[in-house]
């Protein structure tokens, strides 16, 4: 596959650069290697003294030039277009020059004023497996110390015939004394902006560099980022993303494309999670190795693709969860969340790899050294997947670590099915710009999984399952100051759960609502064999009036609260 870039050209969203780059820190990090863009000439990293660039890319689109077979095959596509009259291509305007990879490249950062610049390809040694493994171990500070990444978009564009970058966000709106919104102006021009606007956030979330794994560490990683289309470009700011959903972009995108690399050090393992899974990539094994430098604060993850995947795998999220336990917190996923994990991998329940964790960043609402006493890892091996005709046992052992949560207070609960079809969890919303009467999925609060269950131990007044009607499902929506409500997002059925008093808050985004595991019961062959437990879910509480100066105790709400010891597969 090829990029098509359009140098220097002028772009609807230059006004989304920041007014101040962020100016490197005092740091001498300087990667080993780095590319001089004057010549493209792989040089030492000590030579860049006034700082660098990093480049994020999907390696899929850096191998083939424009051959003369594909040029052809545009040509007629383009003959056809001009006989069916059809809209015309940015490509249509431009005399393509067939160029490598690097020589695109060196024209992006001639257009950026980048001297230097870092990416994968060159600056790592390939065929050093020690030099490879040592690099890929340190590639958050290398994004981390760099000005700003480049991420190449090849899929966004804009209209080649649209030119206009005077009209400008503050200039769409005329405000009242009062600051209320009361009118806009140059309508048409503001609305074909942000048509634009939308294609190319659109775009973004569309194109291979968001479904890859490697580019969410270098995402996440990096200071600042520009997005890099065929003819367009924008920069990754608050102001630009925190609207994206006002115009018809998906919050999941907003969250992903900014929250996800800003304020990173507040990152919960829960809310990476959620976005590492649903992303593929080449070797299994980066699914250790690029979390485990997103997580490099929490572990020290070993480079080696010689070990067995199980065994990097296993290791990687039994360092993660003795770190930081929101691993638990995940639930049903919703249709639109595709997991590129679920069911590849042979792993523990408490991974969460068969739901999909919460879309929030969380925070325990347990003191380190009451974690130290509860939480343990047993590593240990079983024979999974030996035949009859296998000789070497070793090779068939699949590491399968254990959780021990220990003396933890829980209360046995007994999920029951909403009433209510899908549909009825919708909310009136009225469009800003055409006054349109719509209806959204509710997002109040939003864990970004599915809810399935609710349970009725902790609400003082249970109500029955047979009565709860409509009035009761919009007390659950939009609870009173005393209510407390208790939804349940669970992986799998069951007849009965255990709910761990293990208790996570989402911070000011819901200061009255908390998140706490859930787990049940599996089934044994054996008599004899202690008790073993899966985890399946997640319940969110909300008590508003409790909640917002401190955090409840289950006794608080039912008198059936158990103490024990559990051992998670």
């Amino acid at each position: 596959m090829y990029m098509t870039y359009v140098a220097d050209s002028p772009s609807l969203l230059k006004e989304s650069r920041p007014s101040i780059l962020k100016i490197q820190p005092n740091s001498k990090f300087r990667p080993t290697w780095l590319v001089r863009t004057s010549d493209m000439e792989r040089v030492s990293g000590t030579e860049a003294t006034h700082g660098y660039c990093t480049l994020s890319y999907s390696w899929n689109y850096s191998g083939d030039i424009f051959t003369e077979k594909m040029k052809e095959k545009n040509k007629r596509k383009k003959n056809k277009k001009k006989e069916k009259g059809g809209p015309s291509s940015f490509l249509d305007h431009h005399e393509i020059k067939e160029v490598k990879f690097e020589q695109l490249i060196q024209q992006v950062c001639k257009d950026f004023d980048i001297d230097y610049i870092w990416y994968d390809k060159i600056c790592i040694d390939q065929n050093d497996k020690a030099a490879k493994h040592a690099e890929i171990a340190r590639m958050h500070k290398i994004y981390q110390n760099a000005f700003y990444t480049v991420a190449m978009i090849p899929e966004m564009s804009i209209p080649e015939e649209f030119k206009d970058t005077s009209v400008t966000w503050k200039d769409s709106f005329t405000t009242s004394t009062n600051g209320n919104f009361t009118s806009i102006t140059n309508f048409d021009k503001v609305k074909e902006k942000r048509d634009i606007m939308e294609k190319c956030l659109v775009d973004i979330s569309q194109s291979q560099w968001l479904q890859r794994l490697w580019t969410l560490e270098e995402a996440i990683m990096s200071e600042d980022i520009v997005f890099v289309g065929r003819n367009a470009h924008l920069w990754n700011t608050h102001r630009l993303f925190s609207a994206a959903g006002n115009i018809g972009v998906d919050d999941e995108l907003s969250k992903t494309l900014y929250e996800l690399h800003n304020s990173r050090k507040w990152h919960s393992a829960s809310f990476i999670l959620r976005h590492a899974h649903a992303r593929s990539t080449t070797k299994e094994h980066d699914r250790a190795f690029a979390l485990g430098n997103i997580f490099h604060n929490l572990m020290d993850v070993k480079v080696d693709y010689g070990l067995p995947l199980n065994t990097v795998l296993s290791n990687f999220y039994s360092d993660l969860i003795e770190k930081d336990l929101s691993v638990l917190c995940f639930g049903k996923a919703r249709d639109r969340y595709k997991s590129k994990i679920q069911g590849i991998h042979n792993l523990p329940s408490w991974t969460g790899i068969k739901g999909a964790h919460v879309r929030h960043v969380l925070t325990s609402q347990l003191k380190d050294e009451e974690m130290q006493d509860i939480i343990k890892i047993d590593r240990r091996k079983k024979i999974g997947t030996k035949r009859d005709d296998d000789d070497d046992n070793d090779k068939n052992e699949i590491q399968k670590d254990q959780l021990h949560l220990n003396n933890i207070c829980y209360i046995a609960a007994k999920p029951r099915h909403f009433p209510l079809v899908k549909e009825d969890l919708t909310i009136p919303f009225k469009n800003p710009f055409d006054s349109t009467l719509e209806t959204k999925p509710y997002r109040s609060r939003d864990l970004g999984i599915e809810i399935t269950h609710y349970i009725t131990e902790l609400t003082p007044d249970p109500v029955q399952h047979e009565k709860m009607d409509r009035q009761m499902m919009e007390s659950i929506i939009a609870p009173g100051r005393h209510h407390p409500v208790a939804f349940l997002s669970l992986t799998e059925e069951c007849d009965e759960c255990m709910i761990l008093d293990l208790p996570f808050s989402m911070g000011p985004i819901s200061p009255s609502s908390r998140i706490y595991p859930v787990i049940r019961k599996v089934e044994q062959n054996g008599q004899d064999d202690s008790p073993l437990y899966k985890s399946i879910g997640v319940l969110q509480f909300r008590c508003r009036s409790f909640y917002l100066k401190s955090r409840p105790k289950f006794s608080k709400f039912t008198n059936d609260v158990r103490e024990g010891s559990f051992v998670i597969v």
